[in-house]
């Protein structure tokens, strides 16, 4: 049986070489039909991925006929400085959609009239409804429909709501005048109780929720609260899902509770953090593997910073044929300032603004207190990092 098999498979390949050479050219074009439907297929899934990523937000809010809605890509519309994603759309029918792409799951929020009457939200799927009604605020009427990261995010607030509510009236106690040290111990313990109780409910939580972005907020926002916030951020860090750890922020929060510290840094590359450049675009900085850099933090306010400008022109001027690249980063609070300023001291060169001033994830990566700030990169490698206050 088997003999006969082979023999009849050998006959068989005999026979398609045979017709191979004697239609050559048809098999060329059974080739070429082979690319197009390659190519044909992997366009549709790009275009597949790209649907993917695109998101409609239907507001449908009652009573609020001719009203103003405001979107952004942020928690929520007071913080507007540095939101790369803001839109505006007048309320018809009680109806008002926003049209969009993401990449990673993030922060939305959408204002009604007025930027203190806002609602916080997640985007995870392609259409997120959210119906509510004007006549009250809308944090207290808003229901968004069938969200799955949404409904994470209020279960998770509503266990944390008592704890977060303790630990802010503790804080408030620790601040009246004339407290005793034995108190003021009191409060400080109570706040650590309160943290430790937060940690360990976020350990729980991802365990059996690890697509939650809500709980993953939470603990890159608290897990520098205490010692054993941060012990267990670092149990739980590796609990959430593969989405989650890959993207930007979670790659971020891996390096600031993996690799905190400048020491830690010399001989690394640089982070991957985003910073917005003029446009108010997110990009990575333009460091390649070959090449030497320099980052300079400085603010618009920083006297010693404005100071070292006109030596910084020079260098980049007289090294910049062979490879030298002069980047400055500011951690100015409010861009208009920022570019102001950078168009008054002529700041030429490769320019860009923190996410968040003090804040952001690069400043608290090289624990970065007090500018100016540099960082010297050789070959795609930190080789020293420097504060000059």
């Amino acid at each position: 049986m088997c003999w006969s098999w082979w023999r009849n498979f050998k006959q068989t390949m005999q026979a398609c070489k045979l017709k191979i050479k004697i239609h050559a050219s048809y098999e060329a074009w059974i080739s070429f039909k082979k690319i197009f439907a390659l190519a044909f297929l992997l366009q549709f899934l790009q275009l597949f991925c790209n649907a993917q990523n695109k998101y409609t937000v239907e507001l449908n809010i009652a009573n609020s006929n001719g009203k103003k809605a405001l979107f952004c890509n942020a928690y929520s519309n007071n913080d507007r400085t540095h939101t790369s994603n803001v839109d505006t759309a007048y309320f018809i029918d009680n109806k008002c959609i926003f049209k969009g792409e993401f990449k990673d799951l993030s922060f939305y929020s959408v204002a009604l009239d007025s930027t203190a009457n806002f609602i916080p939200f997640l985007i995870d799927k392609g259409k997120i409804v959210i119906k509510g009604n004007s006549i009250d605020y809308l944090w207290k009427t808003v229901k968004i429909g069938q969200s799955p990261q949404n409904d994470m995010m209020f279960n998770v607030k509503t266990q944390t709501e008592l704890i977060e509510m303790m630990r802010i009236n503790f804080q408030d106690s620790m601040q009246i005048h004339g407290l005793n040290n034995e108190k003021k111990i009191y409060y400080r313990n109570k706040i650590e109780e309160c943290d430790n109780n937060l940690a360990n409910y976020l350990f729980k939580y991802v365990t059996s929720n690890p697509s939650s972005y809500y709980a993953f907020y939470l603990l890159k926002m608290t897990y520098e609260f205490s010692t054993r916030s941060k012990e267990l951020a670092k149990i739980t860090f590796p609990l959430f899902s593969e989405q989650i750890k890959t993207s930007d922020e979670g790659k971020y929060l891996y390096f600031l509770l993996f690799g905190v510290g400048t020491k830690n840094l010399i001989g690394k590359a640089f982070p991957s953090v985003l910073f917005y450049n003029s446009e108010r675009q997110l990009v990575s900085l333009p460091i390649e593997k070959k090449g030497i850099y320099l980052l300079d933090y400085w603010a618009s306010w920083c006297i010693p910073c404005i100071a070292n400008l006109p030596d910084f022109r020079a260098l980049n001027k007289t090294y910049y044929s062979v490879g030298f690249r002069l980047i400055s980063i500011s951690v100015d609070t409010k861009f208009n300032t920022w570019i102001s300023s950078s168009k008054k001291h002529r700041i030429n060169w490769a320019n860009y603004i923190t996410t968040n001033g003090f804040n952001s994830v690069d400043v608290k990566t090289f624990a970065i207190r007090a500018i100016p700030f540099t960082i010297f990169i050789d070959n795609g490698k930190i080789k020293d990092c420097k504060s000059y206050a």
